[in-house]
């Protein structure tokens, strides 16, 4: 069973990328206002500002980062019994994609203060 006892991998996982991703809504909650003028999305260091936009658009990170959190495990869960390595590396990438995705709303608040 998917969320036995003996499969703590998968549920730590499932722990932590939850918890990355609240603390990740929350900071961007805490940090970027509502505001008229536009905040930038995007920088490069080649072009430097190459996406702005409303001020709503930096929620786009942590709800891109549950979407993948949730299509991973829920595969993971499907397939788990048959296929666990699969399951594990699903369960791994969810994990990842939390924390850069994280990263990437840090630095989208430091580009915007």
């Amino acid at each position: 069973m998917f969320w036995s006892p003996k499969n703590k991998t998968i549920r730590w996982n499932l722990w932590v990328s939850l918890l990355v991703n609240i603390l990740m809504w929350g900071f961007l909650y805490w940090k970027i206002e509502a505001r008229v003028d536009p905040v930038v999305l995007k920088y490069n260091i080649y072009f430097g500002i190459s996406l702005i936009g409303d001020w709503w658009r930096v929620f786009w990170f942590p709800l891109l980062a549950f979407i993948i959190l949730l299509i991973n495990f829920l595969v993971a869960a499907a397939i788990v019994k048959k296929q666990k390595y699969l399951a594990y590396f699903l369960v791994y990438t969810a994990t990842v994609v939390q924390i850069l995705l994280g990263v990437v709303s840090f630095f989208t608040v430091l580009l915007n203060v």
